[in-house]
């Protein structure tokens, strides 16, 4: 079989091969899939990869410094074939699915190439594929509210190539369509090691709580004006205003904030219907269905999503980093966004991109107080 050209200057063949892990009775086997060579520069793999260079380099001490023919592994032929493209200075392969751009970063570590050669791939590669197809295809199922696992797998490629907008974008709609609590999704089970930092997982549940905070602090605060009064009608009203969100499935919040999404919880409260009464009462006559449009409104536009740029920020002003990141509260709108790539994002997604220590942050809390 005639080998796949890649240089036209190649003095080597690359036997790439890839195999499976199965289950076969009480043991794991690898199981081989296929293979597939490429007519390759050596001097281009030796330049390119630590562990081609300690392979192939003449001044190495292993057997295939010398072969004309060498045998590896990697997670799969396309995402190896794709990264001997990008090395060649060759145009690559774009029509791969996610589970293939997982493989990319898996055959760059396993190989410790440049991660940012595959940038300008990424790039490409996203603007080709229907993400908002991907993130707007949501279902209803029952009363849980299921989403486009492909969301939750495009988490950790779009942080780790470094892609801002597509990561502002995915994490926002992680966060606000997780039951639960957030969580990421690999399709390629052999990689554990391939994941987001605890970190960044943590303040997007953050973020979700704090999505929940404000739907039940705008929900209760009629109810709460209602109770100090003290007066029969007010006991009436808040008893007929806390049935009306009953019957909206959304409340209390503490019973189907949980296993619900914000976007369920959001989309549930829409059918909220509570005429202002009528009487002579000072409190009662509330527009509630106005409470409720405008937290639905402020809460879906509350989080734009995580920021990389806010995240990686770095350039101190200050003694402390960290103090430097939260003197940004004080900073105008256009100035929070100053430098981020992404074209604008609200005050609360800094807030919850900061990746610094939280005693820290409460070091920093407790100094403004005093």
């Amino acid at each position: 079989m005639a080998s796949n050209l890649i240089s036209h200057n190649s003095d080597l063949t690359l036997d790439v091969y890839f195999t499976e892990t199965v289950h076969q009775g009480s043991e794991l086997k690898e199981i081989f899939r296929g293979s597939e060579t490429f007519a390759v520069s050596r001097d281009v793999l030796v330049k390119s990869s630590p562990v081609f260079s300690t392979m192939l380099h003449s001044d190495g001490f292993f057997a295939e410094k010398k072969m004309r023919q060498v045998r590896v592994e990697a997670e799969s032929i396309t995402s190896m074939k794709i990264w001997l493209q990008i090395l060649h200075c060759q145009t690559p392969d774009y029509d791969v699915n996610l589970t293939e751009v997982w493989n990319l970063i898996a055959v760059c570590d396993k190989f410790n190439l440049v991660i940012d050669l595959l940038y300008k791939w990424f790039e490409i590669w996203y603007s080709k594929q229907p993400i908002e197809q991907w993130l707007i295809g949501t279902r209803y199922t029952g009363e849980t509210h299921h989403f486009n696992e492909d969301a939750r797998c495009l988490l950790y490629p779009t942080w780790r190539l470094d892609h801002p907008k597509g990561f502002l974008r995915v994490s926002r709609h992680v966060v606000y369509n997780s039951c639960y609590y957030v969580k990421e999704m690999s399709p390629v089970r052999r990689r554990a090691d391939l994941h987001l930092p605890s970190r960044i997982i943590q303040q997007m549940n953050a973020a979700r709580g704090r999505l929940k905070t404000i739907i039940f602090h705008a929900l209760y605060r009629p109810l709460e004006e209602l109770l100090l009064e003290n007066q029969n009608c007010c006991d009436k009203t808040g008893s007929d205003y806390q049935r009306a969100l009953l019957e909206t499935k959304a409340w209390p919040i503490e019973r189907y904030g949980t296993a619900n999404s914000i976007a369920t919880l959001l989309r549930r409260l829409r059918d909220f219907y509570y005429p202002t009464p009528i009487t002579k009462c000072v409190t009662c006559p509330k527009d509630f269905q106005r409470v409720v449009k405008d937290l639905i409104m402020h809460t879906t536009f509350y989080f734009d999503g995580m920021c990389i740029d806010c995240m990686n920020q770095s350039k101190a002003k200050t003694q402390n980093e960290d103090t430097d990141y939260w003197l940004h509260r004080y900073l105008r709108q256009d100035e929070i966004v100053r430098g981020c790539r992404v074209e604008s994002h609200r005050q609360p997604t800094w807030y919850f991109s900061f990746m610094g220590r939280r005693e820290d942050m409460d070091k920093f809390r407790h100094k403004e107080r005093d």
